[in-house]
């Protein structure tokens, strides 16, 4: 270019030499010819040209990620951004939860049935997906325009854009005492740009649970990079307490930055920050912050429970990138737990064999007994119910539906499906009438109908909504209650384990009711709720053994002792 003439050297930098070229080949110039060389181009054209509706152009899966590696350290155009927002939230949304998915129950095939061991395994029963294992590598991407959202004003984005800059620049020391200085004392921030832009979010009017949302935004910038070193981890816990060790200074002469110190309140008794607590507790549970609580509290033991994880750590303005780390977490943690309780259970085993000399003695993962495990083991693995375990007698009842005429006959065969495992001086009681009563309330415009899939999802959930807890605002769980007092909490669990296993899209269901349960209770002491304890743990046992990922068919010998 030098030899062209189109530039000069000039104090060791080049300089456009001709304007003509300078007025043509400026930095617009430069963003369309970058633009031209995405990857995703044909996508995006086709995009753009459908008025931006066309979801089909969106990207997906490993494209998705491709783009997200391509765009991180470039500036693009507003509407590239969009494009690729608009792709994350298409992709972080269920793609299985569409009526137009619903597919009748009473059109198994053959072929879709193996006979082979007595085993009857419906394509309801296999499809259960499987977690990641915790080996592969995440690399969440956080290019810098991609935190925006169609809400975000350009001030927002600039402080997600400046701390996306200094998350992948700077060490997690430094970046706390930055975020300390801007959001804390709100006063004498090195870049005065970021300190405006922050300034300007406060002073506009509006509702005050606004700023909540950009502050769980701004610390999950963070979170997210970090939890992906265990070095890093404990710089989660410190960045967490900054909130709750601010002391309010007295005597502030700025207004803006009282509104900030106002606004900081307010986060910290909001749903986001509990959420950040609760992640706190998950990546580093011997956290001082963790242990700053007199009394062992329900909610010390979020760790313990993955299940819970993706409705306990999250909030409803989670990011793409928010969930992507908790599932990751969620991977890391189901993976350890299932391993550990594979290697004690094999010492169980082998210790009952009189072999279990020559191991090395296995630490119980789980907060049961030696007894209440081997309980819950045989319970969830075992042959219950006649010649079967609660797998096959659920495989089987989906084999019989295929033959139900309507809806209302599913039902009633349903309602028998459950009450073979009620102890009869129980369910005559008063149980068995309720459960019946509640199952001839569900859908009864529905009756008349052919089963499918969609019925089938929706009359588990309000299963549970029955037999568990509905949902926060109606937090009444007396049913359920009821049966871990009189049934014990393994026979309880393995009620509501009948109905998990009849569909792959029903587990997440009853995870969701018990995270309810979690969030209610998690302040009260350790002490005063052992039965919900006890039926976390045993929840925990039961979802490992006929969900987790890990070869546990040794069982078998322990279940026939």
């Amino acid at each position: 270019m030098r030899l062209s003439g189109l530039v000069v050297k000039h104090q060791n930098n080049l300089k456009v030499y001709n304007p003509i070229y300078e007025s043509v080949f400026n930095s617009n110039w430069v963003e369309k010819e970058l633009e031209n060389l995405a990857p995703y181009r044909e996508a995006f054209v086709g995009w753009l040209a459908s008025d931006c509706v066309d979801d089909s152009r969106l990207l997906r899966g490993q494209e998705l990620q491709n783009a997200l590696v391509w765009t991180a350290d470039k500036k693009l155009s507003g509407e590239h951004y969009k494009f690729l927002i608009s792709s994350q939230n298409v992709a972080a949304k269920p793609q299985d939860d569409s009526p137009n998915d619903d597919v009748s129950m009473g059109q198994f095939s053959d072929s879709e049935i193996s006979e082979s061991s007595g085993d009857v395994i419906p394509t309801e029963i296999v499809e259960e997906p499987t977690q990641l294992e915790p080996q592969r590598e995440f690399k969440p991407i956080m290019a810098p325009s991609l935190y925006e959202s169609e809400s975000g004003s350009s001030d927002e984005q600039m402080l997600y854009d400046h701390l996306v800059y200094c998350v992948q620049t700077e060490s997690p020391p430094e970046i706390i005492e930055r975020f300390r200085k801007l959001f804390i004392d709100g006063r004498g921030y090195p870049d005065r740009k970021v300190e405006a832009a922050l300034y300007s979010i406060i002073s506009v009017k509006r509702e005050e649970l606004q700023f909540k949302y950009i502050l769980y935004r701004c610390c999950h910038i963070l979170i997210n990079r970090w939890q992906l070193h265990a070095r890093n981890k404990v710089a989660i816990a410190d960045l967490i307490s900054l909130f709750k060790n601010n002391i309010p200074r007295t005597g502030v002469e700025f207004y803006i930055v009282k509104r900030l110190q106002e606004q900081v309140k307010l986060f910290t008794k909001s749903e986001e920050y509990l959420a950040l607590e609760r992640l706190v507790k998950v990546v580093d549970p011997d956290a001082e912050v963790n242990k700053q609580e007199i009394n062992s509290s329900v909610g010390q033991l979020i760790y313990r429970y993955p299940y819970l994880y993706s409705h306990c750590l999250l909030s409803r303005d989670s990011s793409y990138e928010d969930r992507q780390t908790i599932r990751h977490i969620q991977s890391q943690k189901q993976w350890q737990f299932e391993m550990e309780l594979s290697e004690y259970l094999t010492y169980l085993v082998r210790q009952s064999q009189n072999t279990a000399s020559q191991m090395q003695s296995v630490l119980n993962p789980t907060l049961l007994s030696d007894a209440e495990l081997n309980f819950a083991v045989k319970e969830f693995a075992g042959k219950v119910e006649g010649s079967q375990t609660y797998r096959e007698s659920a495989q089987f009842f989906l084999v019989r539906t295929r033959k139900t005429q309507s809806y209302a006959a599913f039902k009633e065969d349903l309602y028998e499906y459950l009450i073979s495992s009620i102890k009869p001086t129980y369910g005559k009681r008063q149980f068995n009438d309720r459960l019946y009563k509640q199952l001839k309330s569900t859908f009864p415009e529905s009756d008349s109908e052919k089963l499918n899939n969609l019925l089938l999802i929706e009359t588990c959930r309000y299963l549970f909504d029955f037999l568990v807890v509905e949902s926060p605002e109606k937090p009444n769980h007396y049913v359920f209650y009821d049966l871990v007092s009189n049934l014990g909490p393994v026979r309880a669990t393995s009620l509501l384990l009948k109905i998990a296993l009849l569909s792959r899209k029903v587990k997440p269901e009853l995870e969701k009711r018990f995270s309810i349960l979690f969030n209610h209770y998690e302040g009260k002491a350790l002490d005063d709720m052992r039965w919900l304890v006890k039926s976390l743990e045993n929840l925990n046992v039961a979802l490992v053994v006929n969900f987790g990922t890990v070869d546990l068919s040794f069982l078998k010998h322990i279940a026939r002792d």
